[in-house]
């Protein structure tokens, strides 16, 4: 599989886009820029320049009626950047490409969890529950009593078709 893809895809990416100028960096910087998400790599120690693994806190999930405009006009980034400008569209497909990130070894890990300053209350749009659902925590690896917990909030609280329990689980608690 490694070798069909240094085959089909630009060197270093791990997605197909029709724009070359959209890179992984581009879409990270989306994110950041927004104030979407705060980021902290980990080196390893004996190898500063490898990064093994990405500390992601989500900060806020934009909606396209806290865009502010049309999805499909675009803001400007608050930083210098080789593409200045970006749209709604742009800002979706970076919760997709961002953590698409892999280092010189093809072994890098990314930990994901709600900042503590995430609003429980805010509307989260069903593409980032799309995306929860493909990215997000399995069930299966969860400590014995973060799983107890789950089950406590999940026999307390009214089904919501099409929001995963454990999203709401992750957002309620921070994790």
């Amino acid at each position: 599989p490694l070798e069909i893809i240094k085959r089909v895809f630009f060197k270093e990416w791990n997605y197909y886009s029709e724009h070359p100028q959209k890179t992984q960096i581009f879409y990270e910087f989306i994110l950041i820029d927004t104030d979407s998400i705060r980021i902290c790599p980990k080196s390893d120690p004996s190898y500063r320049e490898l990064i093994t693994h990405t500390s992601v806190f989500i900060q806020k999930i934009i909606t396209i009626a806290e865009w502010g405009h049309p999805p499909h006009h675009y803001k400007q980034f608050s930083s210098s950047f080789d593409i200045p400008i970006y749209n709604y569209f742009d800002y979706v497909q970076a919760w997709h490409n961002t953590f698409l990130f892999q280092n010189i070894e093809d072994k890098h890990s990314w930990f994901f969890c709600f900042d503590k300053t995430v609003n429980s209350k805010q509307i989260i749009p069903y593409w980032f529950m799309d995306w929860w659902t493909f990215y997000g925590p399995n069930q299966d690896i969860l400590p014995p009593s973060v799983e107890e917990a789950l089950d406590t909030l999940a026999s307390n609280i009214e089904d919501i078709p099409f929001w995963p329990i454990m999203a709401s689980f992750f957002i309620h608690c921070k994790l």
